[in-house]
């Protein structure tokens, strides 16, 4: 995952494995805003980061571009996230949205990418 870079992305910087206490540490990039929508359990409802309410129009159509771009580049080295939801697309200070937490992600062999 360390050799995956695209804007779209959340980079992964760093892979500390402490052998001592058999635990692994990730260093991700840090992207400033968090989540691109929040979830408010009292209304049963997600809302913008941005306006705190619905997700313009022009809003929504840059997250998708930037949201299938991150997938298209992820495909292209055989790679399904498997996860994506709103809580794993997070928003930097330029707007820009970027696909978090490949924990189930799956990586499929370049013979066998086109079967699944």
């Amino acid at each position: 995952m360390k050799k995956l870079v695209h804007p779209n992305l959340v980079r992964l910087l760093e892979v500390i494995d402490d052998k001592k206490d058999n635990q692994l540490f990730l260093l991700m990039e840090f992207v400033e805003l968090g989540p691109v929508m929040k979830y408010d359990r009292e209304t049963n409802k997600f809302t913008s980061t941005v306006t705190g309410g619905l997700c313009e129009e022009r809003l929504a159509g840059q997250y998708l571009l930037d949201i299938a771009s991150g997938l298209g580049y992820l495909h292209l080295h055989h790679i399904a996230h498997r996860d994506l939801k709103p809580d794993n697309v997070l928003l930097g200070k330029l707007g820009r949205c970027k696909i978090a937490d490949f924990g189930v992600a799956h990586y499929f062999e370049e013979d066998h990418a086109n079967d699944k």
